[in-house]
């Protein structure tokens, strides 16, 4: 095929029993950020890891519903961990995802 770029490699995390695709995993953060944030911003332009959860209206609080989320959605556990550098944007949580 000319012109065309190959596949992406495709990531994949196995925790546990669990293998899940990183492409997945990030597509499922950033819609539980989007379905966190405050009414207003769910319907500007998408989610980039460079945004303040205090911008889209998640504050510390906030942040411990999208692990609640995270985790009843994937089954994996998430939390923070003692002595992390706090979570100010969207990268920041995809980062501790992945991590």
């Amino acid at each position: 095929m000319c012109g065309s770029s190959p596949p992406a490699e495709t990531i994949y995390f196995v925790i546990g029993d669990t293998i899940i695709d990183a492409n997945e995993l990030r597509a499922t953060v950033v819609e539980v950020l989007n379905l966190s944030a405050i009414p207003s911003r769910r319907l500007g332009e998408p989610l980039t890891d460079d945004m303040r959860l205090v911008n889209l209206g998640i504050d510390s609080l906030g942040v411990v519903l999208v692990f609640v989320e995270m985790s009843t959605r994937t089954g994996l556990p998430f939390e923070r961990r003692e002595g992390m550098e706090p979570l100010r944007t969207v990268g920041d949580i995809v980062q501790l995802v992945y991590n």
